[in-house]
């Protein structure tokens, strides 16, 4: 019984394990059995010359390695050895690590030296030399294909630079150099205050980022927006130059994109920016394909060479911003309108009127005002030779478009009028006309003329106005006559700047005062322009003698421009003679006679031409100053001088208005000489310069026509006295 168990044992030592592992281990000699052996009761084979000899005593036990390898499944130990001592490595009884399963990579060399210290070289075979057993008993060879050798990928600069720490040593170097460049404490402390501040905004301009939530941007930008309120904010931002980081965040968190939060926000920061010129000039370089490249979108440069992002924003929410001349802060919840989105809308009207840029120009808090704000500061910045603000905004759609919404401002201006004289109010508090809108329009136009810049001309600027010379003109006369009627400071101003584009328009060409008289009717400009002149010269009873400086002063400067739009017209449209003529007016006609709004129903009602006498026969009786009287003397004598030539009817009123001053009168005629003699002058001066005539009178040029024409006319009243 007990032969039986020890055969048993030895059978189940040399028989094979019941699987076959195709993993890569070290191969073992194979010992096929019959499929009968493990029921067979003969004694057991004894070992065949072929099979490694297996040491019974048993081996020293060695301390675990790091690694250790795995091959077929190794038979149990037998009695006549130690089944707790290990087996050595690289036989059959190598030990298991991690529940049968190497975790591992073998080392064939580890391999190779711990199973020569325990058997013969000829009992291990080779490694390289192993291939896996075929189920069966065939001994075949498995033979693999070769494995290509792999090549080496080149590495990149960005890597090696990084693998040999180039950028740290840079980093350090330049950051041992500013610490050598530190001489004081006092540098040391605003490095340090630099530094945090830098810290600070980067951490506020996290959430401007494009896939940030709504709501995280728009909070993001209303505290930034506070800080920039700021005065010592603004300053660091421009001494350390973050001005365009800043604007390039709002830009990229999609402000100006129309949303309502985020475009006020945006407007509000520009107009805030544009006080400074040097602190905007920045801003003014950045297109939007700059902008574009930073999200990775770009459009190419050549294409926006010219383009200024800030410009074109703001063009945007002038005119396409459906939401433009709405209040900020009047949304209520409802109808695309969230509670979120009053919340930050009403934030963003709460630093607007913190701000007060719109309450200083009494402008409304809307897109619209803020826009316009920012377009008027960057036209009037100083022209230099490397920044020419006027041209940029030319250039870039912004004059187009604040051309465009005058207009808009204005078209409202004719019915408002017509009520008016029906009774009802010129601009009740619901209306959306603002007269300062207006007025701050007027004035970006009058900052972008040419005649302000002499040595930098534009060209491209009466262009624009020539596309809407009528609708322009017609708006022109509105507002003088809305303004006039109105009567405060403010509109006051906006006369003021109406008349002054008025004389540049008709001075750049013809075709302007053509324009500006239309069809001639009632309600045209020169009736406007001489009502504007009885108001001025005409002292009221309420005012009495002691008028303020600055009533007097504005009373005189819109005689003067009034006078130089007229004789411009006079000199330019014939038809403007016989509407001197026919239009009646009385001189005391106030402009707050609501009857009188389109046509003057007072009594006592006079010619245009007898108004112009008068002024010329008193041009200022309460003025002390000989210089001003002189002025206004020449120009109303201009202007009847003019309104009498190839006019004989002209002459006929003109004769009877001053036959009781007859000094006077030769005093017109010999003022009327001068200025034949002086037209003519200016020709021949013309002719020299350009090289068209030797010097010599031309007898039928220009200049000599309208001379003889001036002479004839002098001879003829003459005649008539």
């Amino acid at each position: 019984m007990g032969s039986r168990s020890a055969a048993k044992g030895t059978a189940d030592l040399l028989s094979p394990p019941s699987t076959t592992s195709l993993t890569r281990a070290l191969s073992q000699p194979v010992l096929s059995s019959p499929p009968s052996a493990a029921t067979n009761s003969r004694a057991p084979l004894g070992p065949s010359s072929s099979l490694p000899t297996l040491p019974l005593s048993p081996t020293k036990p060695r301390p675990p390695l790091a690694r250790s390898s795995t091959s077929l499944l190794a038979p149990p130990p037998s009695s006549a050895q130690d089944a707790s001592a290990p087996a050595p490595r690289g036989v059959a009884g190598a030990r298991r690590t991690y529940g049968s399963q190497r975790s591992f990579k073998r080392d064939l060399d580890e391999e190779r030296l711990f199973a020569s210290s325990s058997t013969t070289p000829s009992s291990v075979p080779p490694p390289s030399n192993s291939s896996p057993v075929i189920p069966g008993g065939t001994r075949k060879r498995l033979v693999l294909p070769p494995v290509p050798p792999k090549v080496k990928e080149r590495e990149t600069y960005s890597a090696l630079r990084e693998k040999w720490g180039v950028d740290e040593e840079e980093e350090l170097d330049e950051e041992v150099a500013e610490a050598n460049q530190i001489k004081s404490v006092t540098q040391l402390r605003a490095k340090g205050e630099n530094s945090r501040f830098v810290d600070e905004l980067e951490y506020l301009l996290e959430g401007l980022v494009k896939g940030m939530a709504l709501g995280v941007r728009r909070a993001s930008a209303i505290e930034v927006l506070r800080k920039v309120l700021d005065p010592e904010f603004v300053r660091r931002l421009k001494s350390l130059g973050l001005v365009e980081r800043v604007y390039s965040s709002f830009r990229t968190a999609e402000a100006g994109s129309g949303d309502r939060a985020l475009d006020p926000a945006l407007a509000l920061l520009v107009a805030t920016f544009a006080h400074d010129q040097r602190l905007m000039e920045p801003l003014l370089r950045i297109s939007k394909s700059e902008l574009e490249d930073e999200e990775g979108t770009s459009r190419g440069a050549w294409e926006e060479e010219r383009s200024c992002d800030v410009l074109e924003v703001l063009t945007e929410m002038l005119l396409g911003n459906a939401t433009a001349g709405e209040e900020v802060g009047s949304a209520v919840p409802g109808k695309g309108v969230s509670k979120s989105d009053v919340r930050a809308i009403t934030s963003v009207r709460a630093l607007i009127d913190e701000s007060t840029l719109l309450a200083d120009a009494n402008l409304a808090p809307t897109l619209r005002s803020l826009a316009l704000l920012a377009i008027s500061l960057i036209a009037s910045f100083a022209p230099r030779s490397i920044f020419l603000p006027q041209q940029l905004v030319c250039t870039s759609g912004a004059l187009s478009s604040v051309v465009e919404s005058f207009l808009r401002e204005a078209s409202l201006l004719p019915i408002r009028i017509t009520h008016y004289s029906n009774g009802l109010d010129l601009l009740p508090p619901s209306s959306p006309i603002s007269l300062p809108f207006l007025l701050l329009s007027l004035s970006t136009l009058e900052s972008l003329s040419p005649l302000l810049h002499p040595s930098l001309p534009n060209p491209s600027y009466y262009s624009i106005l020539s596309s809407s010379r009528s609708s322009l003109s017609k708006a022109l006369s509105d507002v003088v006559l809305a303004a006039h009627i109105v009567g405060t400071g403010e509109a006051q101003k906006l006369v003021l700047a109406s008349l002054r584009l008025m004389i540049e328009l008709t001075n750049e060409a013809s075709e302007w005062a053509e324009a500006l008289v239309g069809d001639g009717g009632e309600d045209g400009i020169v009736r406007t322009l001489v009502r504007l002149l009885a108001w001025a010269v005409v002292e009221r009873g309420d005012e009495g003698g002691e008028k303020e400086e600055e009533e007097k002063s504005s009373r005189f400067n819109v005689l003067c421009l009034a006078l130089g739009v007229l004789t411009n017209l006079v000199e330019t449209v014939p038809s403007v003679k016989d509407s001197l003529r026919d239009t009646h007016m009385s001189p005391l006609c106030a402009p707050t006679n609501r009857k009188c709004a389109l046509a003057c129903h007072c009594p006592g009602q006079q010619s245009s031409l007898h108004i112009l006498a008068a002024l010329y026969l008193s041009p200022l009786s309460s003025s002390q100053n000989e210089l001003e009287t002189s002025f206004v003397t020449g120009y109303t004598g201009m202007s009847l001088g003019l309104a009498m030539l190839d006019s004989p009817a002209n002459q006929v009123v003109v004769i009877e208005a001053l036959q009781d001053r007859p000094d006077k009168m030769e005093e017109l005629l010999g003022a009327m000489d001068e200025f034949a003699e002086m037209h003519e002058l200016q020709k021949k001066a013309e002719r020299e310069e350009t090289g068209e005539g030797d010097g010599d009178e031309d007898e039928g040029g220009e200049g000599s026509e309208v001379a003889r024409g001036i002479r004839r006319m002098v001879e003829d009243v003459r005649a008539r006295l």
